[in-house]
């Protein structure tokens, strides 16, 4: 068996069926059949199907509600269930349709419809998972580059304001500059006006101190 080969799940409450179904795919699927609703649960659980065929009619549990139970696993939302019913039983295939069947076969189950039908619901299947785990993909780069974005804003304002208290604080020191340097010229007038006086009185006194001799 080639470990490759996708896993099937058969449920119906009649050993002869589950027979024909499996004959007609073993050569090309794992496939696991079993009579018993219980059983069949145990199985869900306990193994990952790329599909499922269930009889629409069982005593148990039919096949409707075993559908919507599968539907309730997150890892089988994709996961084709095809039904296998008689074909006047147009109101069940409808809700079969409404808890998340992909498809149904009539019976007497035409095993090359069946396997057409079922190799076309499983392609579908794993497309739609791989586009589902790229979209997640996509979505976390998109947090990402949002969450970057926001940093980026956030060191730009934080930058914008720095070099705004940077030229606020040039201004200030420039107009300090300005006011010293005007104090700075004031008091150096002031200095020049002194020298200028303690000439005069020097030259006067030297003036006195000739025409005393």
């Amino acid at each position: 068996m080639s470990e490759d080969k996708y896993k099937i799940l058969v449920v119906d409450d009649e050993e002869i069926n589950l027979q024909i179904v499996q004959i007609n795919l073993e050569t090309d699927y794992l496939v696991d059949t079993t009579i018993s609703i219980k059983e069949a649960l145990k199985l869900i659980d306990q193994n990952i199907y790329d599909a499922f065929i269930f009889d629409i009619n069982m005593d148990e549990m039919d096949g409707l509600e075993l559908c919507k139970v599968v539907k309730n696993y997150k890892q089988y939302i994709y996961t084709p269930v095809l039904f296998v019913t008689i074909l006047d039983e147009v109101e069940k295939i409808e809700q079969g349709f409404e808890n998340g069947a992909s498809d149904y076969i009539t019976k007497p189950v035409n095993p090359q419809e069946l396997k057409i039908r079922l190799k076309a619901h499983i392609k579908t299947s794993k497309n739609q998972i791989e586009l589902y785990y790229q979209q997640l993909i996509l979505n976390e780069q998109i947090e990402k580059l949002s969450y970057e974005l926001v940093t980026a804003n956030k060191n730009t304002a934080i930058n914008e304001k720095f070099f705004q208290n940077r030229e606020t604080n040039f201004k200030y020191n420039d107009e300090r500059i300005k006011e010293n340097l005007k104090t700075t010229e004031l008091f150096n007038e002031k200095i020049l006006i002194m020298q200028n006086k303690l000439k005069n009185q020097k030259e006067l006194l030297e003036r006195v101190k000739s025409s005393l001799i």
